[in-house]
């Protein structure tokens, strides 16, 4: 992943990751960045601030992450991985919440419902889950 200046066009940073980034999503609240990292040894999600692009947190215990999403309240992000799992943890714990399953094929890419109650989640085994979180 590397981060430019829109304005200007230059290039800010290049935040150091241990394998390839999958997935990113910003918080709603723009203070924050988690990228998805694809890696043999340490699939992971990792926590970035937006402003400094210091390293922050990361969230492990699943497979190489395809998708990312937050909450509209910023407050969970859900991942969707080869694994064919989601998964959702709370931001600022960064704990492990729960594990969605029911996908067969392929890493799910996971979105939140508008009033942040229901997560849905969609694979290439053609379906589409709703879960509710809230």
């Amino acid at each position: 992943m590397r981060l430019w200046d829109t304005h200007t066009g230059e290039h800010k940073t290049t935040p150091k990751h241990n394998g390839s980034v999958i997935s990113v999503a910003y918080s709603p609240d723009g203070n924050r960045i988690a990228t998805g990292v694809f890696s043999i040894n340490n699939p992971s999600v990792l926590l970035w601030d937006a402003q400094t692009f210091e390293h922050i947190g990361t969230l492990t215990g699943h497979a190489d992450v395809d998708s990312i999403a937050y909450s509209q309240d910023g407050t969970l992000i859900a991942t969707g991985s080869w694994d064919n799992l989601v998964r959702l943890y709370h931001v600022h714990t960064q704990h492990h919440v729960a594990t969605f399953t029911g996908h067969t094929q392929g890493g799910p890419s996971v979105v939140f419902s508008p009033d942040g109650n229901t997560l849905a989640s969609a694979s290439a085994d053609g379906t589409i889950l709703l879960w509710k979180i809230r």
